[in-house]
């Protein structure tokens, strides 16, 4: 088999990343994940729909109309295939609406009997705490115990893109779902990419609600400030949540906001910045960014 130019980063980055990362036995395994976008996206009419509809259409070329983004919706297997021979171990599904999370069902059977883990990546919790709740409890009673889930103590894996919540309000839905038996293990990124998460209390305070950071990637910093952006999540983790995760984001950079056709930022340079920046700070898990989009 013919490795390609990914596949080869992806293997040798996490190949690294395990040397690099010291030894904790209480730490789940290393894990590359890849972010997947889970919206509509029309390439004849428009750019990104992430507000339109959720049959996740097939961007990978797959699909039975090559060179369009209108393939078929029932790739899912085809595409979780293609990532594991990339070396990648799960899709972390980016879902900006509540009533977009049974989407994530096509991919859940899709990766069944495979080595391939499924998780929510919640992008806005929009709406009533009631409405919040309601989603979170529907979609964690039905897929929160399938087994392509990555489970921590039992609970499973869910990344936070953004909530837009204050802390209270975020408190309050997990302590809801909490009496009704529904847990999962939160990896929220506590400021988007363009900031390097300076304000250790915010960071700190986010931790003392979810259990671990994900970084979806910083665009076009320098190597040594995305390095700064990591070590201040590991500070904060260290004096929050010793044993939290650190879920480093490997971004190739883009240019310019809600663009469909994303371009390298900096040649491959901001690539490579994010990936060395993962192995210097240790971090525990990478997620690209991303498999179906940009």
């Amino acid at each position: 088999m013919v490795l390609r130019p990914l596949a080869v980063a992806s293997f040798l980055g996490l190949a690294m990343l395990c040397a690099a990362a010291p030894e904790n036995p209480a730490m789940p395994k290393k894990m590359c994940w890849a972010h997947f976008c889970g919206w509509g996206f029309n390439v004849r009419t428009t750019y990104d729909e992430p507000d339109g509809f959720y049959r996740l259409y097939d961007r990978t070329g797959l699909g039975a109309e090559v060179g369009t983004d209108l393939g078929v919706t029932s790739s899912r297997r085809r595409q979780i295939q293609e990532a594991l021979r990339y070396g990648i171990d799960g899709f972390c599904v980016d879902i900006p609406r509540l009533d977009g999370y049974g989407s994530l069902a096509s991919l859940y059977r899709g990766a069944e009997g495979l080595p391939f883990k499924i998780a929510l990546c919640v992008d806005g919790w929009r709406g009533s705490i009631d409405e919040v709740v309601e989603a979170l409890a529907t979609f964690l009673t039905k897929w929160g115990a399938h087994p392509n889930n990555y489970f921590i103590d039992g609970r499973p894996v869910i990344f936070i893109y953004k909530h837009s919540r204050t802390v209270a309000e975020c408190k309050t839905i997990l302590d809801r779902l909490a009496e009704k038996g529904l847990r999962a293990y939160w990896l929220v990124q506590p400021g988007r990419e363009t900031g390097l998460w300076e304000n250790a209390e915010a960071v700190r305070a986010q931790l003392e609600v979810f259990d671990g950071l994900y970084d979806f990637g910083i665009n076009g910093f320098t190597q040594r400030k995305m390095e700064t952006r990591l070590s201040n999540g590991r500070k904060a983790l260290q004096a929050t949540k010793p044993q939290g995760i650190l879920c480093a984001g490997i971004s190739q950079g883009y240019i310019g906001p809600h663009n469909g056709f994303y371009r390298p930022y900096f040649g491959t340079g901001t690539l490579r910045d994010n990936w060395s920046a993962a192995l210097a700070t240790g971090a525990d898990w990478v997620c690209l960014c991303t498999w179906n989009d940009y």
